[in-house]
């Protein structure tokens, strides 16, 4: 037995399903591959992505007696996946996994309206596929994924990406309290640390906070995934323009032992303080 389907397809992921008492194939490029092929007895199942006008075409063949054939497609569900970033070098990688449907990257610089990601194709994922973007944005920009199959329409989480804190103007802000920063590599950062006490932070990277009291801060290196001896230092002042030391160290710093750095100063409420880390 061989039948052909020429049918328009709603854009998705369906679940394709084929079967029979001997041997059975199912295509869905008019015969040129075979998404499904197996021998007695009972049905397989794949997933496919569809699009539009499509062939389908399904063989059974039995050996003698009664045969039962079977084929079908049913659309699936849009599966919004989860997203994540990893701040890299320069750059920050966003990862996309567990999702199902047709989806494209999309961004946001106010976190509501979001648009497609320049020119990126949109792209379909079956059994949950993984897909990954490198993104570097400027300003803080707030980015998801869109995900449709037949019809229905559903997003990702939202992921928040800072730019790059290479530059004390794109230091990465600190809003509370207890903080644990990402990891983030300086391999890629420049020189642009103020005169300080210490020798360095040379190819240092930022962040800023200003706290809403007065108090005790403390700034450590020696927990997460720091894994060289590094320097940093504390500042006030404006980016670009004049900045004063507050304080600043090496080695064996508060908190910390050995070649990690770590420093504790008395905060002022509503001053803001930026704290540099490099090498």
């Amino acid at each position: 037995m061989r039948a052909l389907l020429t049918n328009n397809f709603t854009k998705g992921v369906y679940s394709a399903v084929a079967g029979n008492d001997d041997v059975f194939r199912l295509s869905v490029n008019g015969g040129s591959t075979w998404s499904i092929s197996g021998t007695c007895c009972g049905n397989q199942t794949t997933s496919v992505a569809l699009n539009g006008s499509t062939n389908v075409v399904y063989q059974g063949y039995d050996t003698g007696g009664g045969g039962i054939f079977n084929a079908s497609l049913t659309v699936l569900s849009p599966v919004a996946g989860t997203l994540t970033s990893t701040f890299g070098c320069l750059n920050t990688t966003l990862s996309w996994t567990g999702g199902v449907g047709y989806y494209t990257w999309q961004s946001s610089t106010d976190g509501t309206n979001f648009t497609t990601i320049g020119t990126i194709a949109e792209t379909n994922t079956v059994a949950n596929a993984t897909g990954t973007q490198s993104v570097n944005p400027s300003v803080l920009t707030y980015y998801r994924v869109r995900i449709e199959s037949g019809g229905t329409v559903t997003f990702s989480n939202v992921v928040t990406v800072s730019p790059f804190p290479d530059a004390c103007a794109s230091a990465l802000h600190v809003a509370t309290l207890p903080y644990t920063s990402p990891v983030i590599s300086n391999a890629c950062a420049t020189d642009d640390v103020p005169a300080s006490t210490c020798t360095g932070p040379y190819k240092n990277i930022w962040w800023k906070y200003t706290p809403a009291s007065c108090g005790t801060l403390t700034a450590i290196t020696c927990i997460g995934g720091t894994n060289f001896d590094d320097e940093i230092a504390v500042f006030t002042g404006t980016c670009g323009g004049v900045m004063t030391e507050v304080t600043c160290n090496d080695d064996n710093g508060a908190g910390c032992t050995s070649n990690y750095a770590g420093v504790s100063w008395t905060g002022v409420a509503g001053t803001t303080y930026y704290i540099s880390v490099g090498s």
